[in-house]
């Protein structure tokens, strides 16, 4: 427990260091802008990911060589999305490319890949043809999970607050089963809450891709890992990450179906087109974007937080494809709606 009090505080204190340091070197700064998916109102430092260095305090406590690889490359991940908050003009086609060859070398290493979908048979069969087919597969969900924690990270804490409910998630189903996987879970969360106070509350630091990528990656890393030692159903892990997920595939085929270019930011999202409902909702009350951006990512995260205390109490393993395909249409009918609503007084 001492390993997460010292990730804890050397946390807040990475923090402190980043506001004295951009007194003096403006460049880790983001300025207010009209850029898509940049519609905070006050200078935010831009690379708050690199707080996660206190996670690998757990070094000490854990000996577990499948976490020990996990934080190995979740580390190579953070320096990634460091690079690209720093450097504007770092390729997105490189970033993937280098992503793409990380995460082959980290299953190669690990053995940590996808070999069977609980209550799936037939996909299962597949996957077990050839460790090909598992490698393929289990690279595409390292790379939807880690694009997608980096797209939602839109508004104050929606991306931060996500993972915390991820996180406690998994740390409700694995119980006491693993004292090295606990420890990792409680120690994860214990620094993404702390830098999720500072950007929801404070709004003048950011995860950044450096965190993003970080998180996209541990997450996706870890629920491979519990999904293998069989501690929670596949598809229950799918529905504890439905929310980002289904936001960077609906992204993709949405910017297909309208001719448009699948990797180019837009303001489409979910999270972008409520925050512009409600913009409209308040405009009248002079109510400003910092309350409004925050409004936003609450309205998600407590949608998101109902939903798994719901399946968390009253679903069970013959129930989860179900819920899942259904998110899919809950996501949809939101989303229409939302859209509607955001295009009202247009």
């Amino acid at each position: 427990m001492n390993f997460i009090f010292i990730s804890l505080f050397i946390s807040i204190f990475i923090v402190y260091l980043l506001f004295q340091i951009s007194k003096k070197i403006p460049n880790i700064l983001e300025y207010p802008s009209n850029t898509v998916r940049k519609i905070h109102s006050n200078n935010m430092i831009n690379i708050g990911g690199v707080t996660f260095i206190s996670f690998y305090f757990i070094f000490i406590g854990v000996e577990n060589i499948q976490i020990r690889l996990i934080a190995v490359f979740s580390m190579f991940f953070l320096i990634l999305g460091l690079i690209a908050d720093l450097n504007k003009a770092f390729s997105a086609n490189f970033r993937l490319i280098l992503m793409i060859l990380a995460s082959i070398f980290y299953m190669m290493l690990s053995s940590n890949y996808i070999t069977y979908i609980s209550d799936w048979y037939y996909f299962s069969g597949i996957l077990s043809l050839s460790p090909i087919f598992s490698i393929i597969f289990t690279l595409l969900c390292i790379l939807v999970a880690t694009n997608a924690f980096n797209i939602i990270d839109g508004q104050h804490g929606l991306m931060l607050g996500t993972s915390i409910i991820t996180i406690l998630c998994f740390k409700a189903n694995i119980a006491h089963h693993n004292p090295d996987l606990e420890l990792t879970l409680n120690s994860l969360l214990a620094v993404t809450a702390s830098l999720f106070i500072f950007n929801y509350i404070g709004g003048k630091i950011k995860s950044g891709d450096c965190g993003s990528y970080f998180l996209g990656f541990t997450i996706a890393a870890l629920a491979i890992y519990i999904n293998n030692l069989d501690y929670i159903n596949s598809f229950y892990i799918a529905c504890i990450l439905f929310y980002p997920t289904f936001e960077l595939f609906f992204t993709y085929v949405r910017r297909i179906i309208n001719n448009k270019n699948p990797f180019k930011p837009d303001n489409y999202h979910l999270h972008s087109s409520l925050f512009k409902a409600l913009r409209l909702k308040f405009d009248e009350k002079k109510t400003s974007n910092e309350i409004i951006n925050r409004a936003t990512a609450f309205l998600i995260l407590s949608t998101q937080s109902i939903i798994q205390i719901l399946i968390y109490f009253y679903a069970n393993s013959k129930m989860y494809i179900f819920i899942f395909f259904s998110l899919s249409l809950v996501y949809l009918t939101a989303y229409y709606f939302v859209q509607k609503l955001s295009k009202a007084k247009n």
